[in-house]
């Protein structure tokens, strides 16, 4: 199961803060730092009901950090910026401004998850048509780029 991760002034090091976190299914889990709820949230991204957490933000390590001090959390998250700049950085879907609530920028998330999905797609489509390959010394031996396609 995907989640889609967003916060307010949701730090490590303050006390403030809200924190929205948009399951693929539609399921939306939202606190503040100050009533944050280690097990709400596990009973929220049970892996026995949903399958294992794979969490999503665009250019969210600082939040991400506050998370895992928070909750106990993995590592690792899935930045969807790295993500978008591996495919070569097509344009994105348009965010909806202004985005103040948190909920809004978690679910303009998974639209991108959505859109870099299908393109990744198109372009491992289009990378594995047969072409015609240059028959010159300078190219022999060169091979395309597989794109990362995320499932």
């Amino acid at each position: 199961m995907k989640y889609f991760i967003n916060a307010k002034a949701f730090k490590a090091d303050n006390d403030t803060g809200t924190l929205v976190i948009l399951a693929e299914d539609g399921r939306e889990y939202t606190t503040d730092k100050k009533t944050a709820d280690a097990d709400a949230l596990a009973a929220f991204i049970d892996a026995k009901k949903h399958g294992k957490a794979e969490f999503w933000g665009f250019d969210a390590e600082e939040l991400w950090a506050a998370m895992r001090e928070t909750y106990s959390l993995p590592k690792t998250y899935h930045d969807l910026k790295d993500w978008h700049e591996e495919l070569g950085s097509p344009t994105l879907p348009a965010a909806p401004y202004p985005m103040t609530p948190p909920g809004q920028h978690a679910r303009w998330n998974m639209d991108v998850w959505s859109f870099l999905n299908r393109y990744a797609g198109q372009v491992e489509a289009t990378e594995g048509e047969e072409e015609e390959e240059p028959h010159d010394e300078e190219h022999v031996g060169k091979r395309k780029r597989k794109s990362s396609r995320r499932k």
